[in-house]
């Protein structure tokens, strides 16, 4: 195999096509995609990614951006990281003999899934069922995982923004989650 291979751009299109052949879960693979572009942004285009040290990576992103990731976080980046190249590695190596860790995602299931919403959407729920118990039943219910699509919007060269969306985000909402976000930046002013 040329070394050219095992760059960072070749990763990111390893991550495109797990995604797109069922090989990894498009909310996990948003996930790996985010932890590498925080953890790996000081390897350069041509660098071995076999060669980064992910431990001293996580440690160089925590020293530039203090404070915006907890430990949890740095850690749970760390292990994604450590996971991508590992699997991107067995890909390049052998991509006829390629399986992934976890398990693929089975376009039967998929449909099982997609009936089962749909089942849910025409009963009635027990919202008061969903909501956390250590708080008194006051938060809102949590959406089940797959109610959501992950985003990810390079906002500045440096950093890539995460959101979920629910599936079926109307105009109204879209406007209302804007607005939110608005009011989000350090230099907002509210109009009168």
């Amino acid at each position: 195999m040329m070394e050219s291979q095992y760059t960072k751009e070749y990763l990111f299109r390893f991550l495109d096509i797990a995604v797109t052949q069922g090989l990894v879960n498009q909310n996990t693979a948003a996930g790996w995609k985010a932890a590498c572009h925080k953890v790996m942004e000081d390897v350069g285009p041509g660098d071995d990614i076999r060669t980064v040290d992910v431990q001293t990576a996580v440690l160089r992103y925590n020293n530039r951006h203090p404070g915006e990731l907890r430990p949890a976080s740095l850690k749970e980046y760390k292990r994604r990281v450590s996971l991508v190249i590992e699997e991107f590695v067995r890909y390049t190596e052998d991509p006829t003999g390629y399986k992934p860790r976890n398990k693929p995602i089975d376009a039967a299931k998929i449909g099982k899934q997609q009936n089962s919403k749909q089942k849910q959407k025409s009963e009635p729920r027990n919202l008061t069922s969903n909501m956390r118990q250590d708080d008194g039943g006051t938060s809102p219910p949590t959406p089940p995982p797959q109610a959501g699509l992950a985003y990810s919007y390079p906002l500045r060269q440096n950093f890539l923004a995460q959101i979920v969306l629910p599936r079926d985000l109307n105009a109204e909402e879209a406007r209302r989650l804007s607005r939110f976000i608005e009011t989000l930046a350090l230099d907002f002013k509210p109009s009168v």
